[in-house]
């Protein structure tokens, strides 16, 4: 039994964990595939590995600032200052360079206005982000990370 959406994506058995299932995730998309076992799991299985994604310096979750949005007809991810948008007509990109376009996408694009957040506060998040999307882009990554 195989499941598929647009052919984007599939569910299928786990031909590696016997009894487990095997959604294939849109190539276009964040992660290629996840494997399932059948067996249940407690959810402090998860603690240890949350915590280092969550913290440890070498994260891509703490090195790279990611917001993602599903709708009806595609996805929108902001990582770093590159703004990507994944539909049905293919993969539209761009990247950010100002704090307030940056500041705007959150908004429009993904519902975050942060009136909560102080001017400080705002104007080191921006130069945090776009530090380490200057330094990513100088080293080469964009060609084969995105």
């Amino acid at each position: 039994m195989t499941w598929n959406v647009r052919q984007a994506y599939a569910m299928a058995p786990s031909v590696v964990v016997p009894g487990g299932w095997r959604f294939t995730h849109d190539p276009r998309g964040a992660f290629t595939a996840m494997v399932f076992a059948p067996e249940p799991v407690e959810l402090s299985s998860f603690a240890a590995e949350h915590c280092r994604l969550s913290s440890s310096p070498e994260s891509g979750f703490v090195r790279v600032l990611q917001v993602q949005l599903r709708d009806a007809k595609g996805v929108d991810m902001l990582r770093g200052c590159v703004l990507r948008r994944i539909d049905a007509e293919g993969t539209y990109e761009r990247t950010i360079d100002s704090a307030d376009d940056w500041y705007d996408v959150l908004a429009d694009v993904f519902h975050l206005n942060l009136t909560d957040v102080d001017t400080p506060a705002r104007a080191a998040l921006w130069h945090r982000v776009h530090t380490a999307h200057q330094e990513w882009d100088a080293e080469g990554q964009r060609a084969t990370t995105l």
